[in-house]
């Protein structure tokens, strides 16, 4: 009888024997060892959209890696990559350092305040995602064996660079549509971008190989599935977990809102020239903001209160006892923000626009709450447009100031990319 392999298999102390024989069989050992094989996974580091290390874990008896996040070291000591240029805290998302080549408003935002779509290579310069799925692409086929010439090289990176465009370009439609606050809103839009990204690289890698058609579309399709999905789960837990910090459902995200402060003794009295209506607010608004504010489903100036919210006299009080001039509230997926403007916000006409444009720019950040995902930093932003225009017009400046302060250690958004940004004026536009 011929000998025969037999495999003894052993983990977490179990053990399971196997030959390679249909029929089963005696087996007696008497030159008998046991070679074991270790993970092929060294090191394995999850991240949050910024850099911050969700997971991270590290093969017995192997030492950990300190070049994470983009490639860079992370000082345990600082908490800080280091990007040559300068040194990024993962944390706040931002540099300890201006930046040299002054591309954006702030100094200190990193990637452009979007990691989804930009990387920094050296502290200094951004890169779009495209050009990253380009890189990525390559390397992956050539290590597959795909690229055996310049030909193939230009193939791979061409196909990269459309996959990483396609995935931040479809994401960003689709939150334009539908907002992404609420697991609905931000799995949508995480699920078309990860299948338009893995569409496009599935379906570009098969054909650039030479496969037909018909194959290099169920490629695609294949990719696009696992990019959907990845993207879909993580980008509606994100939406999810904004909507329920801000009182709004998790899944639709209906009813989260973001308030302007106000104080427990402001004036209430209606200032000359003003009336406290729906049609004054919906004309003071189209004469010194537009008609055009993105993502805006209603106004209201009629006593009208949010859900939760109550009244001390004519203050009005969030649902956790703070006095506030005005309130918006998203409305779930695809249907916008409302916005409520209080009785204390009339008393003047500057302070009137101070409320409204607070407001306003909260509607313009919650279109794309997957990318400004952080209240404070949202309340940063604004405060300091606040303030700007305060000292602009000398208007209760020591008031906006305090704002300001209480949001003080807090980077700022870039509010120019806010899609309802207007600069602060120098002049008070109704006296001319």
């Amino acid at each position: 009888m011929r000998s025969r392999d037999i495999f003894i298999f052993i983990r977490h102390g179990a053990q399971a024997l196997s030959n390679d024989s249909n029929v089963g069989s005696e087996a007696f050992f008497d030159d008998f060892s046991i070679q074991v094989s270790e993970s092929f996974i060294v090191q394995q580091t999850d991240y949050y959209p910024y850099g911050l290390i969700a997971k991270n874990w590290t093969r017995v008896g192997d030492k950990p890696t300190k070049d994470l996040f983009q490639g860079k070291t992370y000082e345990d000591l600082t908490k800080w990559y280091d990007f040559h240029a300068r040194q990024y805290d993962a944390a706040l998302g931002r540099w300890f350092g201006t930046d040299p080549q002054n591309q954006f408003a702030s100094p200190y935002l990193a990637m452009g305040n979007n990691p989804v779509s930009l990387v920094d290579p050296d502290g200094e310069f951004v890169i779009p995602l495209m050009i990253v799925g380009a890189f990525m692409n390559t390397i992956f086929q050539n290590a597959t064996g795909n690229v055996n010439n310049f030909g193939d090289f230009i193939k791979s990176m061409a196909v990269g660079a459309l996959s990483g465009a396609a995935g931040f370009g479809a994401g960003q439609f689709v939150a334009g549509a539908v907002g992404t606050i609420g697991f609905t809103g931000g799995a949508l839009t995480g699920g078309f971008g990860g299948f338009a990204s893995g569409f496009v690289g599935g379906a570009g890698n098969a054909w650039s190989s030479g496969s037909s058609f018909g194959i290099g579309l169920k490629s695609g399709a294949k990719a696009g599935a696992f990019g959907a999905l990845l993207g879909g789960v993580f980008g509606g837990l994100s939406g999810g977990s904004q909507a329920l910090k801000h009182g709004g459902n998790f899944w639709s995200g209906k009813g989260a809102t973001f308030d302007a402060a106000g104080l427990i003794n402001d004036v209430t009295q209606v200032g000359n020239e003003l009336e406290f209506n729906n049609n004054y607010a919906k004309n003071f608004s189209d004469e010194y903001f537009g008609k055009d504010i993105k993502g805006l489903n209603e106004l209201y100036a009629d006593g009208s209160l949010p859900k939760g919210y109550t009244t001390k006299g004519d203050i009005v009080l969030t649902s956790a006892g703070n006095p506030t001039r005005g309130s918006t509230v998203y409305l779930g997926t695809g249907k916008g923000s409302k916005v409520y403007l209080y009785r204390a916000a009339f008393a003047s006409k500057e302070q009137l626009y101070m409320t409204m444009g607070h407001e306003y720019l909260h509607v313009g950040f919650n279109i794309n709450r997957n990318i400004y995902s952080s209240s404070a930093r949202q309340e940063s932003a604004i405060a300091q447009w606040q303030l700007d225009q305060a000292n602009f017009w000398k208007f209760d400046v020591s008031y906006y100031r305090a704002v300001h302060q209480k949001f003080g250690s807090v980077i700022p958004y870039s509010l120019k990319q806010n899609p309802n940004y207007f600069p602060p004026i120098s002049i008070r536009p109704w006296l001319h």
